[in-house]
């Protein structure tokens, strides 16, 4: 069975890359966000991006979500459903060999290059200052 637990050490938790979120989510969570420097909004989603390309709601500390309790459906679906795989294991819990894991890293990088590209193109973009990043 697929344990997020099982890899954290060889990951570190990688998985935490995705930077799309419902606005309604956004709204009612953005106040843990951490090292915002671009927000993009299109149609009902909001693009987080921060200065090392993770999830503003990683922390590094942990090496897990701040708002874990609460974080949004994709989240909770990540290595459990073939549009989101994990990298370092399938969703039946198998490790993958280093071979599958940089195909997906290499796949997932370029599907985030281009949705950032077409968001940047069509979406509204707010760069925050450094004053407001935290």
């Amino acid at each position: 069975m697929f344990d997020c637990k099982k890899c954290i050490d060889k990951c570190k938790a990688n998985c935490c890359f995705l930077h799309v979120f419902p606005i309604i989510w956004w709204e009612k969570n953005k106040k843990h966000a951490r090292n915002v420097t671009e927000l993009h909004t299109l149609d009902d989603a909001k693009l987080v991006l921060t200065k090392e390309m993770r999830c503003a709601f990683f922390d590094k500390g942990m090496m897990g979500c701040a708002v874990y309790q609460d974080r949004p459906e994709t989240c909770s679906k990540f290595g459990l459903i073939d549009q989101l795989p994990c990298p370092w294991q399938d969703k039946d819990g198998k490790l993958r060999t280093d071979k599958e894991t940089k195909n997906i890293l290499a796949q997932a990088d370029e599907m985030f290059k281009k949705m950032r590209g077409e968001i940047r193109e069509k979406g509204k973009q707010y760069t925050i200052g450094e004053s407001e990043n935290r």
